[in-house]
This record gives structure tokens, sequence and C-alpha cells, in this order.
């Protein structure tokens, strides 16, 4: 296990445990931005409506700026941090699974590379070694990213106004169904296209590797439609991924610009009725 993750020392999951610290406090810094921009409307309101003088309004413009500032180095900072130590742990992890495959294929019968269900050896080096890298990486790191502003975002909305929260809620479940449903298809589709990736580069491999009869016998034409073949078909997938992406992003923003809408409305009802004191409550 230590030889397959490539993990060779201490300082490798110190590294990898100060990744995991940085991509959540990255996270986390986001809702905090929100924070910082509901006391920017309470300020903003306030001297609107002559309840903060003129020295009053600039100190506190300049402390809610400050404020945005350091939050915008602590995420600079922290998300290239993040992203150099979780690449260069998904090189070592790639390359380690690339000797690792290498090493077993060739221990495999010659059985093994006549079948056509086995794949070619190539592909599966560098199409599924990038998949993993970028899996392991810019993905992995991403995601992690998403789940602890989505954990803040919660928290600070409930410490702020818990009751606007609950009903904001209500766009929630309908975002993680549709997000669900079309990731679902995605990986499916995905899936699929490696597949045939996988059978076009072994054609192409066998090709290359009896080029003398493919030339002999003036194979080319027939072998090249094959391989054009392969790539219609996977091109035929490709296409199927628009509509899915189109239905997820559609959706998603519908909600969430729903779901505004809903904190707007019931937040300036709320406003007025007095359950929320300062308006960019609201806005956070």
């Amino acid at each position: 296990m230590q030889r397959v993750f490539g993990y060779a020392s201490r300082a490798d999951w110190l590294l990898n445990g100060v990744g995991l610290v940085c991509v959540i406090a990255s996270g986390v810094v986001l809702p905090l931005m929100n924070l910082v921009f509901g006391q920017f409307v309470t300020v903003f309101n306030n001297f609107a409506v002559g309840r903060s003088t003129p020295e009053d309004f600039r100190a506190s413009v300049d402390s809610a700026t400050l404020n945005f500032l350091y939050l915008f180095v602590a995420k600079f900072v922290l998300g290239y941090i993040w992203t150099v130590l979780f690449s260069a742990n998904a090189i070592k992890i790639t390359r380690a699974l690339r000797i690792d495959f290498v090493r077993h294929t060739l221990r495999q019968e010659v059985a093994f590379f006549d079948a056509a269900e086995a794949g070619s050896v190539a592909a599966r080096i560098s199409t599924d070694a990038n998949l993993v890298n970028q899996g392991i990486s810019e993905k992995l790191g991403l995601t992690i990213q998403a789940t602890a502003t989505f954990f803040a975002a919660f928290v600070v909305a409930f410490a702020v106004q818990w009751k606007l929260t609950l009903i904001t809620l209500a766009v929630v479940p309908a975002i993680v169904i549709v997000t669900a449903i079309c990731m679902a298809i995605n990986t499916a589709q995905v899936k699929a296209i490696t597949a045939i990736d996988a059978r076009a580069a072994q054609l192409a491999e066998e090709v290359f590797s009896t080029i003398r009869t493919a030339h002999a016998f003036w194979a080319y034409p027939k072998l090249s439609a094959k391989y054009e073949a392969f790539l219609d078909e996977a091109a035929v997938i490709w296409k199927r991924k628009g509509p899915n992406y189109v239905v997820l992003f559609s959706v998603e923003f519908f909600c969430v610009y729903s779901g505004y809408a809903l904190a707007f409305w019931q937040g300036i009802r709320m406003y007025n009725r007095g359950e929320i004191d300062e308006p960019g409550d609201v806005v956070t």
C-alpha cells in the first residue's frame, strides 16, 4: 500500500495534511466574504437613513474593505498551497500506479494481449492514469473545497438568521436530486467513451505492430474506416453529454436564483415585521 500510493516518508503525510487543511480553510473563506458583504449592506443602509455620520460611515467602510482584502489574500494563498500540494501528490501516485500497472501487465500470459476485451495497454496507461491524476488532484480538491463551503455557508446562515435559512433550504433537495441524476448519467457516458477509446487504441496498436502485413495487403482503407467508426461511436456519446449538462446547469442555477429570490422576498417581510434587525442579515 505504501508503494502504490507513493508515500515514502512522514513528510508526505504531513504535506497531504497541510494541503487538506488549506483546501478546507479555502472553502470556509467564501461564506465569510458573504458575512462581510452583509455588513457592507448594513453600513450603507444606516448611512442612507441617517443613522450614522459620514465619519462613522467612512470608518466602517474602511474596516469592511480591509476585511475583504484579508479574506481575498487568505483565499489566494490557501488556494495556491493546496493546488500545489495536491498536484504534486497526484503526480507521485499516478507515477506509482503506472509503474505497478506495467509491472503486472508484463507478468500476464500471451493470451491476455490477444484478447479483444483486454484493451490497449498504451491507452490504459495514458488515458486511465490521466483520469486518476485529474480525479485526485484538482477535482478532489474542488470537491473538498465545495463541501467545506457548503457546510460553512449553513453555519454562517444559521448563526445570522436561522428562520430565513430554514425557508431557503427548500431549494436544496431539488439541487441534490438533479445533480445526482445528471452525474450518474455523465459517469456512465464517460465509462462508455473510455471503453471505445481503448478499442480504438488497441486497433491502432495492432496496425502499427503489423505494419508490414497491412502494407502488403493494402489494408489501410478498411483499417482507417474501422478506426473512424470507433471515433464516430464515441462522438455520438459525446454529443449526448451536451443535453445532460444543459439540464444540470439550467436546473441548478434556476434553483440557486430562486433561492435568492425567496430569501429577499421573505427577508424583507421579516425585516418589516421586526424579526430581522439589520438589512445586511438578509443579504448574508
